[in-house]
């Protein structure tokens, strides 16, 4: 084939099969312990707490919750980067272990430092830096997955994968609940650093250790092509009907997910005013729980059902319980796990469900004449560094906006007497950026969910009723597999023999 600017691709990829795919994958199932444990502190409340116990305010949150999605930008140079041939471990390697290792001063130079102006600014630069290194990881690392992992089992194995990369997260989750301290968040700064300290210290050299493995995972070399890209070959994938519907989905899904995710953080410490560990049960442990038995269920829908009818159910559902969160307060502070439980139970699947359409646009497949073939037309690095970059775009424009939303709103009189009228209901600025997630939602589910292609192997009218049984055979697997370990059977007369 051709490159959209008219050179010819000579980029040719051998698949990874038999004892080597499995070894392989094998070992990129053990990373996941290790991951499991860095992300742990990095992904939820930790960076939130940090955040509260230095003084920093809704605006400067903003810009944090946004750095994840404003360093995917460096995937523009790291596109071509990939389109030159380079060995995308040796890259996820060296980034990766830069990445993990920023969080030890992270953590050390708030507690050394203590609640300042400089201490917000130290840590916004180095979550950046860090954060910028991940994003060239994670873009080398796609691409790696997506010629790795055979696309019929896709949906099952990362399933699989995410489920336990849950439970890694779900047990470091109780650990650094257990390591907090019980006092309010917002209010008792130095003992919350030196917890924060330890936290980030240990699970960044751990999470280390992931890289060291991802040596004995196998990369089929990709040889550069004679003429790599142009930069206008960027704007390529934008003449895909398909990428065009995938992309608008999931920019404003993100959207909705940026507006509110961060901020639910800020609404339990500054407004409900909770201790960090009762936080870190709704908005870590509990949703961890939610992913662990959903992961393989939500892996299934997707290889039966496809990503259309997925999408359906768990946008629509997730937006339903985010409700929910309207009658969370001190008292009633346990209605917050649920909410966590059944929205992460939702969202595991809009996450599984996009990652699927990513790896959908980066695959590389070979023709019958054996030669390299990429998603509809152009390169497959170039659809997955087009729709990184546009769901990133989203995400930074949401996060900036809810920040600067929330700063205003949080000194507005009509917010605090809104608040006092409706009783049990709790009304502060961050449930305004609650409402506006389920608008850019519902958005999504109106404009460019009818116009995805459907591409199950069974009727979409199906799909509740099977998940509904796939989730009943799940938890009593796990209730099954608790009951034996609390309560072995007896031995036989044939066992004592």
């Amino acid at each position: 084939m051709t490159h959209p600017s008219g050179q010819a691709d000579s980029l040719r990829v051998e698949r990874v099969r038999g004892p080597e795919l499995r070894r392989g994958l094998f070992n990129l199932t053990v990373s996941v312990i290790p991951a499991g444990v860095f992300f742990s502190a990095l992904l939820f409340g930790c960076v939130p707490l940090l955040c509260a116990a230095i003084g920093m305010d809704d605006r400067s949150f903003g810009v944090i919750a946004a750095l994840p999605a404003a360093v995917v930008l460096l995937q523009i140079p790291a596109s071509f980067w990939l389109a030159r041939g380079v060995r995308r471990r040796t890259v996820v390697v060296a980034t990766g272990f830069l990445h993990r290792l920023l969080w030890v001063p992270i953590g050390i130079i708030p507690y050394w430092m203590g609640p300042s102006a400089e201490a917000v600014v130290l840590v916004m630069v180095l979550i950046a830096l860090s954060h910028a290194t991940g994003s060239i990881c994670g873009y080398f690392w796609q691409s790696w997955m997506a010629d790795l992992v055979p696309p019929r089992k896709r949906g099952l194995y990362f399933g699989k994968r995410f489920q336990l990369f849950h439970v890694v997260m779900l047990a470091m989750s109780a650990v650094i609940a257990l390591s907090l301290p019980t006092t309010d968040a917002a209010e008792q700064a130095e003992p919350l650093l030196r917890a924060l300290a330890i936290i980030f210290t240990v699970c960044s050299l751990i999470g280390a250790v992931e890289m060291l493995l991802f040596f004995r995972v196998p990369e089929a070399p990709r040889p550069a092509p004679a003429h790599p890209p142009a930069l206008r070959t960027l704007f390529t994938p934008l003449t895909d009907r398909n990428f065009r519907i995938a992309v608008g989905f999931a920019m404003l899904v993100t959207a909705g997910t940026a507006v509110l995710g961060p901020f639910l953080w800020q609404h339990c410490i500054r407004w409900l005013h909770l201790e960090a560990w009762k936080i870190t049960l709704m908005l870590q442990a509990a949703p961890i729980v939610a992913v662990i038995v959903m992961g393989p269920i939500w892996g299934k829908s997707l290889d039966r059902f496809g990503r259309k009818a997925t999408l359906l159910v768990s946008v629509l559902g997730g937006t339903l319980v985010t409700f929910l969160w309207f009658l969370v307060h001190p008292s009633l502070w346990w209605l917050g796990i649920l909410c966590g439980l059944l929205g992460q139970l939702f969202w595991s699947g809009v996450d599984l469900a996009i990652l699927q359409m990513m790896f959908g646009f980066a695959q590389t497949r070979k023709t019958h004449k054996g030669a390299s073939e990429r998603s509809s037309t152009g390169s497959g690095g170039v659809y997955l560094t087009a729709f990184n970059v546009l769901n990133a775009s989203a995400a930074v424009t949401a996060g900036l906006l809810a920040g600067q939303i929330a700063f205003q709103l949080h000194e507005a009189q009509w917010i605090h007497d809104l608040d006092a009228s409706l009783g049990v209901v709790q009304f502060s600025p961050y449930m305004v950026l609650l409402l506006g997630s389920v608008a850019l939602r519902l958005l999504a589910l109106a404009i460019f969910l009818p116009r995805i292609p459907r591409d199950g192997r069974q009727a979409t009218n199906r799909i509740v009723l099977t998940m509904a049984t796939l989730v009943y055979a799940g938890m009593t697997q796990w209730l099954e597999k608790a009951f034996r370990v609390v309560s072995p059977r007896p031995r036989t007369g044939r066992d004592q023999s």
